[in-house]
């Protein structure tokens, strides 16, 4: 772990948190899922705690983002 984030500046968690939350970005572009369907592909069992990671990474909740 100390390795890893001396390479790529995160923490193994971080770094696949950051991944996650990309993939989730993207399925809410350009897939017309659901909100509990995206947020159980990227790894999330409930949408409350995919919703509340996402509004911390990106500042909005994804209904927003996706409406934007």
């Amino acid at each position: 772990a100390e390795k890893f984030t001396a390479s790529f500046g995160h923490s193994p968690m971080q770094f696949v948190h950051q991944l996650r939350m990309l993939q989730a970005a993207k399925f809410l572009i350009e897939d017309r899922h659901s909100i509990d369907q995206i947020a159980h592909k990227v790894g999330y069992s409930s949408r409350s705690h995919f919703s509340e990671a996402f509004k911390k990474q990106y500042g909005q909740s994804p209904t927003v983002f996706r409406a934007a």
